[in-house]
C-alpha cells in the first residue's frame, strides 16, 4: 500500500521538518505554507525526511509563537523510495490476472510463469441479507431480492494492459503440474506478488463435484492434516476427498470451538461432513457443527431423562487459571464418526497438582443452570430491532439460551460473526464438566 500511495500520490510528497511540533512545507496554488503534524497523527514522524499527505485539516496552530489558521496533517504515509518502489506493472498483475481465471502456464528459467489467460472467471452473484448489515450512506437498504451479478470482461484487458504486464510468477498448490491451471489467490512470497495456482484436473474435480452435490448434501473427506499458528492456536485443516480433490476447512467448522481443541486426534479419519455452500471456484465449503449440536442434544436428552451426570472420557487438552477459583481443563472427546467434542471441566480441589496436558480423563457432565451472556459490540438499532425474540439486549450484552436453533437467527440482521458468535456460545457453554477421575 505504501508502494502504491507513493507511486499514485507523488504530487502530495512533503519534506518533513522535525521539532516540537513535526512541520512540514505544502504549496497550494502559487503559495507555499507551512503545516503542523497531528500528535495524534499514526506514527513517528520526527526522524523521517519526508512522508506522503494523506489527510490534513485547517485549524488554528501555533507557528512562530501566533495563533494562525494552518494545515494540520491527520494522516501521513511512509514514502517508499524510487529505488524500492514496487513498478506499476507488479500493482497491477493480479488486475490483469483476475482470481479465478484459467491461464496458460510455462516453466521458464526456473521460475513457474502465468504467460497468458485462457478464460475469465465466471460471473460473482453479490447474495445479501434481507438488510445489508454495513450501513450505508443514506441509512438506505437493499431489498431481499436484488442480487446484482459482476461480470469480468475482457474488454477491460485491452492490448495496453497485456502490455504493461505480460507474465506473472506463480505457485503449485500441491505437487501437481498441468499446462493449464486455475488461480487461487494472490500472495506476497518473500516480498514478491505471486500467484497460488491449482492445476487443470483439479477444476475437472471441482465441475464433478459441483453437478453430483448442492448445498445440503454430505460429502466424504480424509483429515488429512490440522495446520495450526504457533501462537494464537487457530487454523485450517486439510481434507481430501475420495477423488483426491483438496478441500481446506475452518477450525470453527469442524469444532463447536473456533479454536478446535483435540482435531489432531482425527487425523487420518474419513469422515462425513455437510456442504453449507460453495465459493466462485466451485470449491464446497464443508461443516460438522450440524454433527456436533446433534450429538449434544442428545446428551442433554439422556441427562433430562435419567437425572443422571453423563460421564465421556477424553484428553486435556490445556489447563487454565481462575485465579482463587482454582483451575479448569478443557477436554477434548473425539467419536467414533468423526465429531471431536471440548468440554469444560472444574478441576477439584487438591487434584490440579497432578494433572497434566494430555492425560487421558474421565468427565462428569451436567446441565448448565443458566443461559449464556457476552458483550460483543454494541448493536445498531435495525440490528436491535430484528433482535429473535428468545435473545435480549441491554447496554452492550446479548443475552440468550442455550441449544439455540439457525433457523432463530436466520432473520437477525446483526454481522454474521455476531450471529455465530451467539449460536457457538449457546451450545458450547451448555453441559458443565467436573474430572471424576485422571
Amino acid at each position: 500500500m505504501r508502494s502504491l500511495m507513493t507511486s499514485a500520490l507523488s504530487h502530495r510528497i512533503v519534506e518533513l521538518e522535525p521539532g516540537i511540533p513535526v512541520t512540514y512545507r505544502v504549496t497550494t496554488g502559487a503559495e507555499t505554507e507551512s503545516g503542523i503534524v497531528s500528535e495524534f497523527c499514526a506514527g513517528v514522524w520526527s526522524k523521517q525526511g519526508k512522508a506522503v499527505l494523506g489527510a490534513a485539516v485547517r485549524k488554528g496552530g501555533i507557528l512562530s509563537r501566533d495563533l494562525v489558521p494552518t494545515p494540520v496533517a491527520s494522516l501521513l504515509i511512509t514514502v517508499v523510495e524510487q529505488g524500492r518502489v514496487t513498478d506499476k506493472a507488479k500493482l497491477l498483475t493480479p488486475q490483469r490476472y483476475p482470481v479465478g481465471s484459467r491461464v496458460s502456464v510455462q516453466q521458464k528459467n526456473g521460475k513457474c510463469l502465468i504467460t497468458d489467460i485462457v478464460e475469465l472467471p465466471p460471473p460473482i452473484t453479490v447474495e445479501y441479507r434481507t438488510r445489508v448489515t454495513f450501513e450505508m450512506l443514506t441509512h438506505d437498504f437493499l431489498t431481499s431480492d436484488y442480487s446484482p451479478r459482476v461480470y469480468f470482461e475482457e474488454s477491460f484487458i485491452d492490448r495496453d494492459f497485456k502490455d504493461l504486464v505480460s507474465e506473472a510468477e506463480a505457485i503449485w498448490i500441491d505437487q501437481r503440474r498441468c499446462h493449464e491451471a486455475r488461480i487461487l489467490e494472490w500472495r506476497q512470497v518473500a516480498g514478491a506478488l505471486q500467484a497460488i495456482v491449482a492445476p487443470s484436473d483439479e477444476l475437472s474435480l471441482l465441475a464433478k463435484l459441483g453437478k453430483e452435490k448442492k448445498v445440503g448434501d454430505v460429502v466424504e473427506v480424509k483429515i488429512e492434516k490440522v495446520t495450526r499458528d504457533p501462537d494464537g492456536g487457530g487454523g485450517w485443516v486439510v481434507s481430501r476427498t475420495r477423488d483426491g480433490l483438496e478441500v481446506p476447512i475452518e477450525m470453527g467448522d469442524m469444532s463447536i470451538s473456533e479454536l478446535g481443541y483435540g482435531l489432531e486426534r482425527i487425523e487420518g479419519q474419513w469422515v462425513f461432513l455437510s456442504i453449507t455452500s460453495f465459493d466462485v471456484m466451485g470449491r464446497p465449503k464443508l461443516s460438522n457443527l450440524d454433527r456436533i449440536t446433534q450429538d449434544l442434544r442428545k446428551i442433554r436428552e439422556t441427562i433430562i431423562r435419567t437425572g443422571e451426570k453423563y460421564r465421556v472420557e477424553g484428553h486435556i487438552e490445556t489447563i487454565e487459571s481462575l485465579g482463587v477459583e482454582g483451575k479448569s481443563v478443557v477436554v477434548s472427546c473425539p467419536t467414533d464418526s468423526g465429531v471431536v467434542h471440548c468440554f469444560r471441566a472444574k478441576v477439584p480441589n487438591g487434584c490440579d497438582t497432578n494433572i497434566m496436558v494430555g492425560d487421558n480423563i474421565s468427565v462428569a457432565l451436567s446441565l448448565s443452570e443458566k443461559g449464556g451472556a457476552a458483550l460483543y459490540h454494541n448493536l445498531l438499532d435495525f440490528e436491535v430491532a430484528s433482535l429473535p425474540r428468545s435473545l435480549s439486549y441491554s447496554e452492550g450484552k446479548i443475552s440468550f439460551p442455550f441449544c439455540l436453533e439457525q433457523r432463530e437467527l436466520e432473520h437477525w440482521e446483526a454481522p454474521d460473526e455476531v450471529v455465530q458468535a451467539v449460536y457457538r456460545d449457546s451450545w458450547q457453554f451448555c453441559l458443565e464438566g467436573e474430572i471424576i477421575s485422571g
